[in-house]
């Protein structure tokens, strides 16, 4: 797979993942509205060429909503543990599928991590600023990026 192509590897990927282990669908319309992200998650795919970053920006609401359908229980009685164990388990499986797209053994995944983010620095999601949002029930729920690095060489 190209990495031009991620956007949709990635649309595919977050559907699939979404519909199937948190009963949720999303739409990916391209229109963005100055909506404030709470969480943040993000996961590694790399090898010894590069990295591939993977990061996931959410709403409150929207990761309130996946948690509780993940766990199945009422949103009113989940905590930020709760939404940041959620949302390192749906960014792993977002990097496991694209990584299983990529269809090359020499790239590995690496841990998820999630946390909330300071309110003071939040930023409204914009397509530009971060490459694909999406939304749910008519309202925006998020974003993601796809970043690569290329590692340093050393001379030689």
């Amino acid at each position: 797979m190209l990495l031009n192509d991620w956007k949709i590897a990635l649309k595919d990927v977050i559907s699939e993942v979404l519909e199937t282990m948190f009963f949720t669908v999303v739409d990916f319309d391209g229109e963005s509205a100055a909506v404030p992200l709470r969480y943040e998650s993000e996961i590694a795919i790399f090898d010894s060429n590069g990295r591939i970053g993977i990061s996931l920006y959410v709403t409150g609401q929207f990761a309130a909503m996946i948690t509780a359908n993940l766990l199945g229980v009422d949103e009113k009685g989940i905590g930020v543990a709760d939404i940041e164990d959620a949302l390192k388990e749906f960014t792993n499986m977002i990097g496991g599928n694209y990584h299983a797209r990529m269809k090359n053994s020499d790239w590995s995944l690496g841990i998820p991590r999630a946390w909330e983010l300071d309110p003071t620095e939040q930023e409204p999601m914009t397509t530009g600023s971060t490459g694909l949002c999406f939304g749910c029930f008519g309202e925006n729920a998020g974003c993601v990026s796809l970043k690569y690095h290329e590692m340093a060489r050393g001379p030689g």
